[in-house]
């Protein structure tokens, strides 16, 4: 089998990482899956003796918190890696010859700090496709460059470098929540909801306290209570996520990307 030579234009090492970034997003859908599942994770009743209400706490453990963390880190360094692969197969498309020292995708808020960097990040890269590159920068956004899901990717590549994303649970929903006595069954859903508090939640958190029906006993006094909630994964709010939705952002950056790649297409010989 003939290997392509290292200085032949293409897009593939970009289309590999994101491959790359799409199998370990893949995994760590099946990690939250599967671990929601072994209620490893989640909203969990218990009583407080002292009043006699129901409380419902969030859990989310650390060592949880780290191990996802770690696997966000795989995917969005995956992608970004895909950016600075592109910048080198882009100055290679231009006959000219990348250097790790200088060549990257570069990432800014700020105007004059991308002014300033381009020469360096961008040496060798034809113009048309430098021109391309500075339309995509988030200082170009009206409202809260910051938000904006290229910087978001930097700050999460930057972030797992010295430290792991903090997580926290948030749009928890009643599934079912039943009190349940003999033949007779309550639905409390109306009742938790009412008592619910705004999220985000970390571990340990109290999600809701409220107070359970009186039901009149009937032998043999068996009363059970049957739950169900669904909870969804976000990034804290004062770190690089900003807030959003783990698995909705990671699904919506990896379309970005593999779109973002692929529109350069065009600065590559056929």
């Amino acid at each position: 089998m003939s290997k392509r030579p290292s200085k032949v234009p293409t897009l593939e090492p970009s289309r590999k990482r994101i491959e790359r970034a799409k199998h370990h997003l893949t995994e760590f859908k099946r990690d939250i899956e599967s671990r929601g599942a072994n209620r490893e994770y989640g909203v969990f009743p218990e009583g407080d003796e002292k009043t006699g209400e129901q409380v419902l706490r969030a859990k989310l453990p650390f060592d949880l918190r780290l191990t996802w963390g770690l696997m966000v880190g795989d995917v969005t360094h995956s992608l970004r890696s895909a950016l600075d692969n592109l910048i080198w197969q882009l100055v290679l498309a231009n006959g000219r010859d990348p250097t790790f020292q200088r060549n990257s995708f570069p990432i800014f808020l700020d105007v004059a700090k991308y002014g300033a960097d381009i020469g360096t990040s961008l040496a060798g890269v034809r113009r048309d496709a430098a021109t391309h590159i500075e339309g995509l920068q988030p200082y170009h956004a009206r409202n809260a460059p910051e938000h904006e899901p290229l910087w978001l990717l930097h700050d999460l590549d930057n972030w797992d470098k010295h430290r792991v994303p903090n997580m926290a649970l948030i749009d928890i929903m009643v599934a079912r929540f039943r009190l349940l006595e003999d033949s007779t069954q309550v639905d409390l859903r109306s009742i938790v909801e009412k008592g619910m508090r705004k999220g985000p939640f970390q571990d340990g958190a109290e999600v809701a306290r409220f107070s359970l029906p009186e039901i009149p006993p009937k032998p043999p006094f068996n009363v059970g209570v049957e739950y169900q909630f669904d909870a969804r994964i976000a990034f804290e709010q004062g770190g690089p996520g900003k807030g959003h939705p783990v698995l909705d952002f990671l699904d919506a950056l990896t379309v970005l990307i593999d779109q973002t790649v692929n529109d350069f297409a065009v600065y590559f010989p056929p």
